[in-house]
């Protein structure tokens, strides 16, 4: 995502010289045609010259997705919570990509005012706004079965549901993934879809901006295609 950092802090924070854990460094995709599994990561990191954690969810950069740091005006709410934002939208049956009109089918995410506990696969509605997808994400229909359709996440453990110091990267996996709704492909031929991420902390910080990142992922048989 360039430039990367592009999260603008705000206030007390504005001359800190930090990168939040809002800030996309990557988004990287993996297919597992075997299996038909499809994986997912975002790299937050940290940009040359600046401080921060790289933690995924990090808003203010203090080496805690879940504490403020005293100089933050908002708040910093552990796994995603409340306002905070983790919304991948998926174009499954290729109409283009933009970032205004409504072109996309698969919403990945957590509803509004949840936090990872609610995260999930949903149906996105034709009448969502791509560019303020927290309107939407305030009434989602899941999409598919839970028991076909999962988020696994690799960072997982009894005190953090989520990116944490030792695990800074958001990573995911999503079963049965040639078969969200939308995609024609069966596992073992190319495919393609059409991207737009979503990753901020809503207007709970107040003193952090957010970043967005669009692109269009291919897929092949036993390959990985990384976006940055």
């Amino acid at each position: 995502d360039l430039p990367f950092p592009d999260v603008i802090f705000s206030g007390s924070l504005a001359n800190e010289n930090l990168t939040s854990g809002l800030d996309i460094k990557s988004l990287n995709f993996g297919y597992d045609a075997t299996n038909d599994v499809g994986y997912f990561a975002l790299n937050c990191g940290v940009a040359p010259g600046t401080s921060g954690s790289g933690i995924c969810g990090d808003v203010d950069a203090n080496g805690d997705p879940g504490t403020e740091s005293p100089m933050l005006t908002g708040v910093d709410r552990p796994n995603y919570g409340d306002m905070e934002q983790f919304v991948l939208l998926i174009d499954t049956d290729d109409q283009g990509l933009s970032a205004t009109t409504n072109t996309y089918d698969i919403a990945i995410g957590l509803p509004f005012l949840n936090d990872l506990s609610a995260f999930g696969t949903y149906v996105w509605p034709a009448a969502g706004i791509p560019s303020v997808p927290d309107i939407a994400m305030t009434t989602l229909e899941p999409c598919c079965p839970s028991s076909l359709f999962n988020y696994t996440p690799f960072v997982h453990n009894s005190s953090s549901m989520g990116p944490n110091v030792l695990q800074p990267d958001f990573e995911l996996q999503i079963s049965n993934f040639s078969g969200l709704p939308g995609f024609s492909f069966v596992p073992g031929q190319e495919f393609n879809f059409s991207f737009l991420l979503h990753h901020g902390g809503g207007s709970q910080d107040i003193d952090v901006s957010e970043d967005m990142l669009q692109g269009l992922f291919c897929g092949e048989l036993a390959t990985t295609t990384t976006t940055t």
